[in-house]
């Protein structure tokens, strides 16, 4: 295939393909399906794309037995080169949806699973109780002990395992809702029904590929998808924007930003949005659009759209369908400065970030608490501020009763070991596996926070962390950072936020606000080391249908 050489390579493959035959092995099947591919695409062949999708068929059918496994990592990371080939050759030949549908089979499936799951286990679902009793098994085989109790521990997963099989089995055939206890990514049709129906609203999709990057720009009417280039040297141009915008005073970033912008959206030609839904892929994934610019002189994105993310266009169009309350029993459930007092603040303003020192006492997040309690004192509001802030005690006031929840404090985020990514409490931390047992309704929860938007970025599931178990814990949305952040400005910008929220705003649109502001106002804070960071996972503005 290297060498251009179809008649050797089809010679080749064939014999492959009956080695993989007689070893009867899923993975050796899935690998000769993506050469047969590879060599109809040297070929000129236009029914390319036809052996990649087998292979994709094959992945999954195999795969979803382990979707219930380490949610440390979500389910198998999948052979990414075969959805990359789906997609180029599907692409090739101007099927732009049908890509599209491919790169949303990748993404988010343990998430997406989860959130259905949530929405059917109110019925005592007999499936919903063993994948639980799962999860908590794969969490005590994870822990590690003494080899009898692994063991022990083994043997039971492989009985849930096969328990959960039959049912599953059992549900596919005969249950009307099995599309709920099992799903697959939302058709077009109803992304574009739930999320793109309002006037203005695109949704910008990134495939990052092992050699090349794709993307797609959707709206109420139209799909267009485009190759944008080599995945070596975009992520070249990403990763010195995003040194750029972390690094106050850097004038760097405006050319880096537009250059950006022509890389990856303007290929698209984007236009007549004023709201963007954004999944972003690979190092796109550590990068605000808001901070790019259509040319050298604009204003950056974040001051002109809405902008929201999401893991896939399927998961923002489950957590559209889910309805929240008709009405939360308090509004406001705010912490901060776990590890603090109340005494008067130091000179400076330290990071929230627990490496920095997870004693430094950060006396803004306590008056960013504070102030976010009184602005919602008459809604009902509750506070919870320095060695106050335990476990229990927020356990105790339900939080499943309140419509936003705030944590001003630090953060650690571990990209290796996801679940040990971890907010700091005055007694412990609230770590994802904690989150995941919550049952949440809340519209917005926002990690007040150093990288809370960061954690482990698997292949097909996205970035695992902090944002992705509020998610899975009921959540409908969540306000994250990408880079850390200062006591002192991430008061002022909290305070601006949710005095736009306390306004009537939907979080996108107050996000759009304060950033505005911020962007147009003179000193330092215009700089996108200040207003960046903050980006929105989800959206409430979202209407449910």
């Amino acid at each position: 295939i290297g060498r251009k050489d179809p008649v050797a390579a089809r010679r080749l493959v064939r014999v492959a393909k009956t080695v993989a035959d007689s070893l009867g092995a899923p993975e050796a099947q899935l690998d000769v399906l993506a050469l047969l591919g590879s060599v109809a695409e040297l070929e000129g062949r236009p029914d390319a794309s036809r052996f990649f999708l087998e292979g994709i068929d094959l992945l999954e059918s195999w795969r979803g037995r382990l979707s219930m496994g380490d949610l440390r990592l979500g389910i198998a990371e999948p052979k990414w080169h075969v959805y990359e080939g789906a997609i180029r050759t599907l692409l090739a030949h101007g099927q732009s949806a049908a890509a599209f549908a491919v790169a949303e089979r990748a993404r988010a499936r343990m998430l997406l699973e989860v959130i259905a799951e949530r929405d059917v286990a109110r019925e005592g679902s007999l499936t919903a109780e063993l994948k639980q009793r799962l999860r908590e098994r794969f969490e005590e085989a994870a822990a590690g002990g003494d080899s009898s109790q692994i063991r022990i521990v083994e043997a039971e997963l492989q009985t849930l395992r096969d328990s959960l099989e039959v049912l599953e089995s059992a549900a596919q055939g005969d249950d009307r809702r099995a599309s709920m206890r099992h799903p697959s990514p939302a058709p077009l049709a109803e992304i574009r029904t739930r999320l793109l129906g309002r006037s203005g609203t695109a949704l910008f999709s990134v495939f990052w590929g092992d050699s090349a990057v794709y993307a797609w720009w959707v709206t109420g009417t139209e799909i267009r998808g485009q190759r944008l280039g080599q995945a070596d040297s975009l992520e070249a141009a990403v990763e010195f924007l995003r040194r750029a915008i972390e690094r106050p005073g850097d004038a760097a970033w405006r050319p880096a930003a537009a250059r950006v912008y022509q890389l990856i959206l303007a290929p698209l030609a984007p236009a007549g949005a004023s709201t963007v839904l954004a999944i972003m892929d690979g190092p796109l994934a550590r990068l605000p659009l808001e901070v790019l610019l259509p040319a050298a002189d604009a204003v950056p994105l974040g001051a002109t759209h809405r902008i929201s993310y999401g893991p896939s266009a399927s998961v923002l169009t489950a957590l559209v369908r889910t309805r929240p309350p008709d009405r939360w029993e308090r509004t406001m459930l705010a912490v901060g400065n776990p590890r603090g007092s109340t005494a008067p603040p130091e000179a400076g303003s330290p990071t929230r970030q627990p490496e920095l020192g997870p004693e430094i006492d950060l006396p803004y997040a306590e008056e960013e608490a504070s102030a976010l309690r009184d602005l919602y004192r008459s809604t009902g509001a509750d506070l919870l501020v320095g060695r106050a802030v335990t476990l229990g005690r927020w356990l105790a006031l339900e939080p499943a009763r309140y419509r936003y929840l705030h944590f001003a404090t630090h953060a650690r985020v571990n990209d290796r070991e996801p679940d040990q990514s971890h907010l700091v409490l005055a007694d412990g931390m609230l770590d994802p596996p904690a989150i995941r047992r919550l049952e949440l309704t809340a519209e917005l929860v926002t990690l007040s926070a150093c990288e809370t938007a960061l954690g482990r970025q698997v292949r097909g599931e996205g970035v695992v962390g902090l944002s992705h178990a509020f998610l899975a814990a009921g959540a409908r949305s969540t306000l994250v950072t990408l880079w850390p952040v200062t006591d002192r400005s991430t008061l002022r910008f909290m305070t601006d936020l949710y005095g736009e929220l306390h306004g009537g705003r939907s979080p996108a649109e107050a996000l759009q606000s304060v950033r505005k502001r911020w962007i147009g106002s003179e000193g330092a804070t215009s700089h996108p080391a200040f207003w960046a960071p903050f980006i929105l996972l989800g959206d409430s503005s979202l209407p449910p249908l």
